[in-house]
């Protein structure tokens, strides 16, 4: 539960967890009441942290990501597509550069502070709700993702089917 408090909007995240679930969490979080000390050893447990992202579970998916994007440019949502766009930031451009960096893979949260350079890489794939800028957008996210990808089995037919979609959708004047 997400709840604003007093005159200058204090933002306080309350969750609700089960004891044994403590151990495994992404933050530390402050105990503000507990009836009796389970809460606190289940947290000692553990530490918060951000689970490493996982390259080539990323490549598995990838391409059909790139494809699903490339079908949702040629059917006009285009705004789906944006979605779509945001998606690839988080969960795989922002989450692989910051953990190539050695920081936490926390998608894009602060990674203007973090990775000012890749920040601005990153907004190449920042689009307009229209055919060419999504095209455009897609093809950025494309090229920072291969510059990132390492230690990785290619899934080099998935690549090349995504890439000839694009290409023919790059090349088809649908408007």
């Amino acid at each position: 539960m997400i709840t604003l408090y007093g005159p200058d909007a204090l933002h306080v995240d309350f969750k609700f967890v089960k004891v044994d679930d403590v151990t495994t969490r992404v933050d530390e979080p402050v105990i503000l009441w507990a009836r009796d000390s389970r809460l606190a050893k289940g947290l000692g447990k553990g530490k918060g942290q951000y689970p490493p992202v996982d390259p080539q579970w990323i490549e598995d998916r990838f391409w059909v990501w790139v494809h699903y994007a490339g079908t949702k440019i040629g059917r006009g949502e285009y705004f789906e597509a944006l979605e779509f766009l945001s998606f690839l930031r988080v969960q795989v451009l922002g989450s692989l550069a910051l953990q190539q960096a050695g920081l936490e893979a926390r998608g894009v949260r602060k990674i203007e502070q973090l990775l000012p350079d890749f920040a601005k890489e990153l907004r190449m794939t920042v689009a307009v709700p229209e055919r060419e800028s999504l095209l455009n957008a897609t093809e950025h996210a494309i090229t920072i993702y291969q510059n990132l990808r390492n230690d990785i089995t290619e899934c080099c037919k998935a690549q090349a089917l995504a890439m000839n979609y694009l290409h023919k959708l790059r090349n088809t004047n649908t408007e």
